[in-house]
């Protein structure tokens, strides 16, 4: 399942990429942004909220999301700038390289307010089943619990992490090192000798650090096991 949701990810990847060299009047990063305000906002609405309230019922947190969503096709779609521009004072009209500036900062604020009341006004209008009322509050009280961790026990599971990070930042900072190679002007060739560089070192720091820890033969075989069964 894991493979598989891999590689749908990847496809989705691949064809928003394409979609997003489509759109010329916008940037990766205007996107990017645009998307964390339209998309990602909406989501991140009800999970603070359920972390802050004890008492929301089921439905707060999908309907919240699917409000959020209607707000930026809203904001995006409906919202005239003239009428924006005159209720924050400015003078001019908006310039076209403003556009996604504007497109961003309303529908972030619309959603961060109307989100919010709705998830709120659910609270106040909606009841919850017993079963909910006692998951939510175990879910508080797992919260206020300190996390204490055995720094002996969790040696082998460093390790693991620091060889697999390792073994990711070396071959990779190679790679993006040798591209100093391709033709380009000095500053470029540098660019590419800094950031590879850079990756490169952390993946060589990560690796010593990862040789530093000592680990108990029997952690050590589960450790080995682990990579061979993750490896095929």
């Amino acid at each position: 399942m894991g493979r598989v949701v891999s590689v749908l990810f990847g496809i989705l990847v691949i064809l928003c990429a394409l979609i997003v060299e489509m759109i010329p009047e916008f940037g990766l990063f205007d996107v990017m942004m645009l998307f964390s305000s339209m998309v990602a906002v909406p989501f991140v609405i009800p999970l603070i909220w359920a972390i802050i309230i004890k008492r929301s019922p089921s439905w707060s947190g999908w309907s919240t999301v699917i409000v959020g969503l209607l707000v930026s096709v809203f904001s995006s779609s409906y919202l005239n700038p003239e009428t924006v521009r005159r209720l924050i004072g400015l003078d001019s009209p908006f310039a076209p390289q403003e556009r996604d500036e504007y497109l961003f900062f309303t529908s972030l604020i619309l959603n961060v307010v109307v989100a919010s009341l709705w998830f709120l006004g659910t609270c106040l209008v909606g009841g919850r089943k017993p079963e909910l009322a006692r998951s939510q509050a175990e879910f508080h009280d797992r919260m206020l619990e300190p996390v204490v961790a055995d720094p002996m026990a969790s040696r082998a599971m460093d390790r693991a992490q620091l060889k697999t990070l390792s073994r990711m930042c070396i071959p990779y900072g190679s790679f993006v090192l040798l591209l100093c190679f391709v033709p380009n002007p000095l500053t470029g060739r540098l660019c590419f000798v800094f950031a590879g560089g850079i990756i490169l070192v952390i993946g060589v720091i990560l690796r010593y650090a990862a040789r530093k820890i000592v680990v108990p033969i029997a952690e050590a075989v589960t450790e080995r096991v682990n990579e061979t069964v993750s490896t095929n």
